[in-house]
C-alpha cells in the first residue's frame, strides 16, 4: 500500500524535525526557461490560465520548494527542513497531433535543508546544514524502505546542481541531490545554499512492489573495514570503482560505500580523487589479515589494469 509506505517515510521525517509541505501543482513556465532538464516542450500548459505565474504544469517539486523557503525566509525563519509528496506532469509528444498517452503523471518525494542545525550551547555550537547532512538522510530514507543494494554516480543535472550524486538501483534513477544552483536560487531572491534531493517515488514503489522480504540470521563473525583513494580519469564515473570492487569477491565484499570525491589542479587537470570504504565479512569464519590482503590486491590489480587508476 503506498500510503501506508508513505506514512513510514513522512513518520521518519518528522521525528527529524522536518515539516511537510502540499505545493501547487500548478506552476510558472518561466521557471523552465533555458534548463535541459525539464526541457519547455515537455511542459504541460494550461488553456485559459489565471496569470502566468500559474500557466504550467510543474515538472519538479524543486520550485515550489524554493517558493516556499523564500516566503520563510522573508520571515526571519533561516533554519529551514521541509519536505513533499507531490505529483509531477509531463508531455511526451510521439505524433502531430496531441494524445492522452502522450501525458505523464508521476509521484515524487522532495526533501530539502537550508540553514543551521542544533543549539547554541558553550560545548556544541550551531552547525550549517552541508551536502553530507542531506545524503545521510537519503541514505537512512532508501535503508529504511529496504532499498540497500544501489550505485551511486556522480552524474547529476548539471543545469539545476552545482555538485551532487544520483543513487540507480536496477538501471533506473531513484533519487538526484545536491547543491542548487546560484542561478536557480536567485530567481528566487535566496542567498543562502539550498541542499535539495528528489525521489522518484513512482519508480521505488515498483521497485518495492517487486520486492521480496528475506530473513537472515544475525552474523556470527565480524566486519572487516579497508579504505582506499584511488586517482583516476575525470571522465570515469563512480559506477564504473564500484562495479570492479564488487565482482572481485561477492560473497566476501559486504557494502562499498563512496565517502569522498576530491577534485584540485595539483592532482592534474582531468584527474579525480575518489576515497571508497569497503566492508568485508565473511559468514562462517572470521577473516584473518592474509586473506584481507589478498582481496585487497585483487581488486587493486582490477581496478589499475581495467581503470587505469593509481592508489594514492
Amino acid at each position: 500500500d503506498t500510503e501506508k509506505i508513505k506514512n513510514v517515510i513522512s513518520e521518519t521525517l518528522t521525528a527529524k524535525g522536518f515539516f511537510e509541505i502540499m505545493n501547487n501543482s500548478l506552476s510558472a513556465e518561466v521557471y523552465y526557461k533555458n534548463l535541459t532538464t525539464y526541457p519547455l516542450k515537455k511542459l504541460v500548459y494550461i488553456k485559459n490560465p489565471l496569470s502566468n505565474e500559474l500557466n504550467i504544469l510543474r515538472q519538479t517539486l524543486l520550485f515550489g520548494f524554493l517558493q516556499t523557503i523564500q516566503l520563510n525566509l522573508n520571515r526571519k525563519q533561516k533554519d529551514i527542513r521541509l519536505f513533499e509528496f507531490g505529483n509531477i506532469y509531463q508531455y511526451n509528444n510521439r505524433g502531430e497531433q496531441p494524445d492522452t498517452k502522450d501525458f505523464t503523471e508521476e509521484i515524487r518525494l522532495g526533501v530539502s535543508l537550508t540553514g543551521q542545525y542544533g543549539e547554541a550551547i558553550w560545548n556544541a555550537p550551531v552547525k550549517e546544514y552541508d551536502f553530507f547532512r542531506l545524503k545521510a538522510i537519503v541514505g537512512e530514507l532508501l535503508t529504511r524502505l529496504g532499498l540497500s543494494e544501489y550505485n551511486v554516480q556522480t552524474s547529476i543535472p548539471e543545469d539545476i546542481f552545482f555538485y551532487g550524486l544520483t543513487y540507480y538501483l536496477h538501471n533506473k534513477a531513484i533519487v538526484s541531490l545536491g547543491a542548487i544552483k546560484k542561478i536557480i536560487l536567485q530567481k528566487f531572491e535566496i542567498k543562502k545554499t539550498v541542499y535539495y534531493a528528489e525521489f522518484n517515488w513512482s519508480a521505488i514503489f515498483q521497485l518495492l512492489k517487486d520486492k521480496q522480504i528475506e530473513f537472515k540470521p544475525l552474523r556470527k563473525f565480524p566486519e572487516v573495514q579497508r579504505d582506499i583513494s584511488l586517482l583516476i580519469n575525470r571522465d570515469i564515473s563512480y559506477n564504473k570503482i564500484h562495479t570492479i570492487i564488487e565482482n572481485t569477491n561477492k560473497r566476501l565484499i559486504k557494502r562499498i560505500l563512496l565517502f569522498d570525491v576530491f577534485e584540485n589542479e595539483q592532482l592534474g587537470k582531468d584527474k579525480k580523487s575518489y576515497a571508497v570504504r569497503i566492508i568485508f565479512q565473511d559468514e562462517k569464519k572470521t577473516l584473518n589479515e592474509k586473506e584481507i590482503n589478498k582481496l585487497m590486491n585483487q581488486l587493486i590489480r582490477s581496478l589499475e589494469e581495467k581503470l587505469g587508476a593509481t592508489i594514492r
